[in-house]
């Protein structure tokens, strides 16, 4: 005679499976130099427009070719990194629907614990994913755009 297994049984073990390899991760050490971290917030002059807020990442060197920025999770939201130059990041969060969607993160909310100036930035290495956290992120005075 042959046992079923569970289904709700086998979402358990796969979902704390999961979270154990996320934390592991999240202890490798970030081999790169951040020279700041920053964001601002800002306001557009018009309904329409909306509003977000904008973080600013600056290495001291260029990144390693083996190292790529994927997201920063950051005040219960989440977005991607982007590239502007060889040492400059940055991730743009926009709360206007009509350009851009929500980016609210039970992620960040729930396993990262963020204060309102700390952030995790999630790279990979080597295709392995990471997460390293960033404390004290300077805030810039708020732009308003008329």
């Amino acid at each position: 005679m042959k046992k079923k297994i569970n289904p709700l049984l086998l979402l358990l073990v796969f979902n704390l499976l999961a979270f154990c390899a996320t934390k592991e991760n999240s202890k490798a050490p970030f081999t790169q130099e951040i020279a700041s971290i920053s964001f601002e917030k800002w306001t557009g002059g018009r309904r329409e427009t909306g509003s977000g807020t904008k973080v600013s990442i600056k290495f001291n060197k260029p990144l390693q070719k083996n190292i790529h920025l994927k997201k920063i999770y950051f005040q219960n939201q989440e977005t991607e990194i982007l590239k502007e130059n060889e040492t400059k990041y940055s991730a743009s969060f926009h709360s206007n629907a009509l350009y851009q969607e929500y980016h609210s993160s039970d992620i960040a909310s729930k396993n990262f614990n963020l204060k309102d100036n700390e952030a995790v930035i999630e790279y990979q290495n080597h295709n392995k994913t990471y997460f390293y956290k960033c404390s004290n992120i300077k805030e810039i005075p708020m732009i308003i755009y008329e």
